[in-house]
């Protein structure tokens, strides 16, 4: 590559893409793992779910008429935490409804971090492929941005196209 900061820009990018990838994996390890804490050490109680409602979302494609819709039920759930403090919070769920009583699970020390008790594994296959993903978007991410910051086109050969090196006077 050419020293006119080309480099340099795309070894930012890369570098900034590899550090976004990074954070994004730790923060569903943290929440992996925040969730499973709860579920095995948190206080319990009886939570009632006061309010559903479902969401959309419309996410624009290439065309006016290529639209995804997705729609999300959500409950909102209220229980009395040991302190007796009221506390609400919000869950997806396709099957609760209004009345149902819940059990929860939530620290001590943060309530409003409750967590449904029979809620299932919370979207495993669904977390497997965003972990493998972020960790795709890291690993590239770095590629990059060793070939900005390397200086060279990263696979230790000339910059000449393929069948082109030995070709004189083209």
């Amino acid at each position: 590559m050419e020293d006119d900061g080309f480099g340099l820009v795309f070894g930012l990018l890369g570098g900034l893409f590899a550090a976004l990838g990074a954070g994004g994996i730790i923060g569903v390890l943290v929440s992996l793992s925040r969730r499973r804490r709860t579920l095995a050490t948190g206080r319990r109680a009886e939570a009632t779910v006061v309010d559903t409602y479902v969401t959309r979302r419309e996410n624009a494609g290439f065309s006016e008429t290529d639209t995804a819709t997705r729609t999300e039920r959500r409950a909102l759930l209220e229980f009395s935490a040991a302190d007796g403090r009221r506390v609400r919070f919000e869950e997806t769920s396709g099957k609760r409804v209004r009345g149902d009583v819940v059990p929860v699970r939530y620290p001590a020390d943060h309530p409003e971090r409750a967590v449904c008790v029979d809620s299932g594994p919370g979207g495993r296959v669904g977390t497997v492929f965003l972990i493998a993903f972020l960790i795709v978007f890291t690993a590239l991410g770095l590629y990059f941005a060793s070939l900005g910051f390397g200086g060279h086109d990263g696979f230790g050969g000339s910059d000449a196209p393929d069948g082109l090196d030995g070709l004189d006077g083209f």
